[in-house]
């Protein structure tokens, strides 16, 4: 893909695919994706082709496969799938992060799967609407984009520095009770999650931490380790 091309792709971005579960749950929620949100670009990552190659034939446009904007975002992925064991979920949470972009999960496996890496949710007892989803995936979008700088920073710090890590995410933590009241309109505080936050530095440990200052200047490595929203479509 062209740069131009690619630029102008992440800006009409509204979220990246991760899929975890049955075959049929996940292509019938990437359908369902496709259907909707027909002016929106959604990037599918490289894995959920691999592990659902179904998915394959329903890629034109808003679907359009994405590759990391960085080496280091790529290596990034890399070392989240090992301590995951989840190579789609460490892939789909690199890229969104760098492309500062909520992910959109699919699947009848993904709450499970997206759990590693939770740190805050938004629980609804409501069934949504299409335009309940729609409104509240540009509103996961600006809690990324709002947090972006700070969270990037934070996670800079911790490569500079490991000692920082756990301080760090109970930052993270006290920052996602605060932005969890940007979805009071679905939130009733029980039922299935809807709203899921995502952070990379959960998993990491100081293990973790130096296999990521390995891999080059803390300043690139960092743009794959913000915190991210998930919105769960469940269809």
């Amino acid at each position: 893909m062209k740069l131009s091309n690619y630029l102008a792709h992440v800006k009409n971005l509204r979220g990246v695919i991760y899929g975890s579960g049955s075959t049929n749950s996940v292509v019938d929620g990437v359908k369902w994706l496709k259907q909707r949100f027909r002016y929106r670009n959604l990037a599918v990552p490289t894995q959920l082709i691999k592990n659902y190659p179904e998915v394959k034939y329903l890629i034109k446009e808003p679907l359009l496969r994405f590759t990391y904007p960085l080496p280091e975002v790529s290596s990034v992925a890399e070392v989240l799938a090992e301590l995951t064991g989840d190579c789609g979920l460490a892939e789909s949470v690199a890229l969104a992060s760098s492309l500062i972009s909520p992910v959109i999960a699919v699947g009848d496996d993904v709450v499970g799967r997206l759990r590693r890496l939770c740190i805050g949710e938004v629980l609804t007892g409501k069934e949504l609407s299409v335009q309940d989803y729609k409104l509240h995936m540009r509103i996961a979008d600006y809690s990324v984009l709002d947090m972006y700088i700070e969270m990037v920073t934070l996670s800079e710090e911790v490569l500079k520095d490991p000692n920082k890590l756990s301080d760090v995410i109970k930052v993270r933590e006290e920052r996602v009770r605060e932005d969890i009241k940007r979805y009071w309109r679905i939130s009733g505080g029980e039922g299935k999650p809807v709203i899921m936050y995502l952070d990379p530095l959960k998993v990491l440990g100081v293990e973790g931490v130096g296999k990521l200052k390995s891999l080059g200047d803390p300043e690139r490595v960092s743009i794959a380790l913000s915190l991210v929203t998930a919105v769960i479509v469940y269809v």
